[in-house]
């Protein structure tokens, strides 16, 4: 006998109840599988927003030696 005929034999509230386990773990399954993806490009956010913060930092420091290296060369021409 197959799986569906043991659930035709038990009854359609029988096979009501199964069927809504199995939509209810395909549901799981999905909001599962989105919720990781969403984690998943959050976190690639993250990185790339770390790498352009280091940009960032990095030009604001190439910016702050040439204005100090302006500045000892006006100093020093006074």
């Amino acid at each position: 006998m197959s799986s569906s005929g043991l659930i035709m034999a038990l009854g359609p509230a029988t096979g009501v109840f199964f069927l809504s386990i199995y939509f209810m773990r395909l549901f799981v399954g999905f909001q599962r599988d989105t919720m990781q993806s969403i984690i998943d490009e959050m976190r690639a956010d993250r990185r790339l927003q770390e790498q352009e913060l280091q940009e960032f930092k990095n030009a604001v420091n190439t910016i702050d030696a040439r204005l100090h290296y302006i500045e000892q060369t006006l100093q020093s021409k006074r």
